[in-house]
């Protein structure tokens, strides 16, 4: 069981680190598209395989049988402080991006992990997609990682230029960026639920949406109820919809802001008040233990006050500490903006039908009726003794456990020194030093960066990834001796 990872098993055991998500990104079938950059500080992608080229086996029943052929990546750009601005000319949506830090990133992975553990118990439907790697890249191998997506992936390539241009810029105050990559697998024929809602067409059929906005809410009751977490960025792009005749199915997504309720450290939402966080934890625990009561009583107006009772605490929160968060000072246009808001006011209009609908799956979702006591322990040892073996499990690793190599070719072009900006005007000058296998190019401003390469063949792709021009026209680059220049 030792290469269990989130849930995932791998088809050949002796593969490490990053190396079974990078074979699949570069298999000659492989797609890659990108499914959210809305998020301050994660970029998300869906890979989809070949069955015959997936490196990962999920469970059916209680076998590794089931072959996982489409993932979701999240790139995030790491400094030792979040919070530190990227530059905002990207080539999507004028969204603030900023920069997490390792530790976060890895806290994200743990309460995923946490959450999907803890939601299959029961043979329950899983409450978001479990961790197949987590990988953090230092700048150099961070380089090397975008540079072969952007000559794989012709479609996202912009992304991925924008992404490099960022952890190459020189900053005076901070050393330059790195990369972490959460690769998680997700359900076939699934999209965000804003694509579902709001820009398919045909739109879906009423009561088939408004099933899935019971199943939405029922998802995150159950989260936070249940699961003691607190997802502080529930917007739709951040939960996936799964149509299986014409019913649709939620999962979560996206932890990155996500606080465990039940334990004591400090995180993005609760730095300098732990307590906060155990006074939240208490709310909730008090609400999910009044369910068996209700349950019993089997009154549907019961049922109504409490799915409302509940949204709305939880709507103070999200707004108070995303408040706080972002600093949305009163007067501001942000100000009284809850993360839930796209979702949560459009479920508030539902019918109170619906509302009851809402406790029953709830209900359902969270084995508080109907179980079997013995049953239930066995599936839940089971599956504890199945992860405890998980690295991912494991609070004590460390996160050097995680800082991984590029495996990918050697011949990787690295910017070895600060670079400003990459060089867009002509090249007049192209000096060689064959001794430390170094090149340094000039442009006609008199600005230059150095380049320290792997192959020569590697040279030209650096020419196209930044546009450079020889002259008008790309001219064959060879070596000269230390002592001998060569002017273009």
């Amino acid at each position: 069981m030792k290469y269990i990872r989130g849930g995932l098993k791998l088809k050949d055991e002796t593969k490490k680190g990053f190396t079974p998500v990078y074979d699949m990104l570069n298999r000659e079938n492989s797609l890659l598209y990108d499914l959210n950059m809305d998020s301050r500080m994660g970029f998300l992608f869906t890979l989809d395989v070949k069955p015959e080229n997936s490196e990962y086996l999920g469970i059916i029943g209680n076998d590794f049988t089931g072959i996982i052929t489409k993932y979701v990546l999240k790139f995030s750009v790491l400094s030792d402080e979040e919070g530190d601005p990227l530059d905002q000319k990207h080539p999507f949506r004028f969204i603030e991006k900023q920069t997490d830090t390792e530790k976060n990133m890895f806290y994200e992975s743990k309460i995923q992990m946490s959450a999907w553990l803890e939601s299959i118990e029961g043979g329950k439907p899983e409450i978001c997609p479990s961790v197949a790697n987590f990988s953090i890249f230092d700048n150099k191998e961070s380089q090397s990682l975008l540079h072969f997506l952007i000559d794989k992936y012709e479609n996202t390539s912009s992304i991925f230029t924008y992404l490099l241009s960022q952890i190459q810029k020189y900053r005076r105050r901070h050393p330059l960026f790195n990369i972490g990559v959460i690769t998680m697998p997700i359900v076939e024929n699934s999209e965000t639920f804003y694509t579902y809602s709001k820009v398919n067409v045909p739109t879906p059929p009423v009561e088939q949406l408004n099933e899935a906005y019971i199943y939405l809410t029922a998802q995150t009751l159950r989260l936070t109820l249940k699961l003691n977490i607190f997802h502080f960025d529930l917007h739709t792009n951040n939960s996936l919809v799964t149509v299986t005749d014409n019913h649709p199915t939620i999962k979560l997504i996206d932890f990155g802001k996500a606080s465990k309720l039940n334990d004591n450290s400090n995180d993005l939402y609760f730095k300098r008040n732990v307590d906060e966080k155990l006074e939240l934890y208490n709310i909730y625990q008090a609400f999910y233990n009044r369910i068996p009561e209700i349950v019993a009583r089997n009154n549907n107006d019961e049922k109504v006050d409490f799915i409302n009772e509940v949204l709305n605490n939880m709507k103070e929160v999200d707004m108070k500490k995303n408040g706080e968060y972002y600093d949305w000072y009163e007067g501001s246009q942000y100000f009284g903006r809850f993360q839930m808001t796209e979702w949560f006011t459009h479920y508030y209009t539902l019918s109170n039908d619906d509302k009851v609908s809402t406790f029953n799956l709830l209900v359902d979702l969270t084995s508080i009726n109907g179980e079997d006591p013995e049953s239930l322990q066995l599936q839940i040892d089971e599956r504890k003794e199945m992860m405890e073996k998980d690295v991912l499990f494991d609070f004590n690793k460390n996160i050097s456990n995680f800082k991984v190599n590029f495996p990918g070719p050697e011949n990787s072009i690295v910017i070895t020194s600060p670079v400003i900006t990459p060089i867009k005007n002509k090249i007049v000058r192209i000096d060689v030093d064959d001794d430390n296998n170094t090149w340094t190019l000039c442009d006609d401003t008199g600005v230059c960066i150095f380049i320290t390469l792997g192959s020569l063949i590697v040279a030209t792709k650096l020419v196209e990834h930044y546009g450079l021009l020889l002259g008008g026209s790309r001219k064959k680059l060879t070596k000269r001796k230390r002592t001998k220049r060569k002017r273009y």
